[in-house]
């Protein structure tokens, strides 16, 4: 009797955990990787500025534009011996790399001048270099699989066709 009710109770278990070990691998296939879902949920923003700003440092500013909510870390600026300047695109848009939203806006330091004295900086000091808290003309949001490395030509021909608002939204 002890015997039988052992071997039961261990086939229980081994039952058990086999299914939820399967369970969690159909699980996970299902899931796709952080990547994708950070590409596919981020998207790709393009926009017009009202001057070049291309080589300004982005930063996230407050609601009601008065002052820094967020700024890149000079290293984010500098990736793999380069600087990631936003990419130009067609009719003066630009593709934006990173830190761009309806919410940025623009230091008067340049990529590297920030990248080399940017870490020394209060949050005061930060705010006092802001140049435009507005300087956006047209921004769109545009959720695409597309591939980074195929993003400009692809946005360039959505550009010259006059088609960026129909696969984009608006946002400012």
């Amino acid at each position: 009797m002890k015997q039988s009710f052992f071997l039961l109770t261990a086939a229980m278990i081994l039952l058990l955990a086999c299914g939820s070990g399967s369970k969690t691998q159909k699980n996970n296939a299902e899931k796709p990787s952080a990547n994708n879902i950070i590409n596919e949920l981020a998207g790709y923003k393009v926009y017009k500025t009202k001057g070049d700003y291309s080589k300004l440092v982005p930063v996230i500013i407050t609601d009601d534009k008065s002052a820094i909510e967020s700024s890149p870390l000079p290293s984010d600026l500098f990736v793999d011996g380069q600087f990631l300047y936003p990419a130009k695109l067609a009719q003066g848009y630009f593709l934006g790399r990173h830190g761009i939203g309806p919410q940025t806006a623009f230091l008067k330091w340049d990529y590297e001048k920030f990248f080399q004295d940017g870490a020394l900086l209060s949050k005061k000091e930060l705010n006092s270099l802001i140049l435009d808290a507005d300087p956006f003309l047209e921004m769109y949001h545009c959720v695409t699989r597309v591939e980074e490395s195929v993003a400009i030509e692809y946005f360039n021909d959505l550009i010259n066709n006059g088609n960026l608002h129909d696969q984009c939204t608006r946002v400012k």
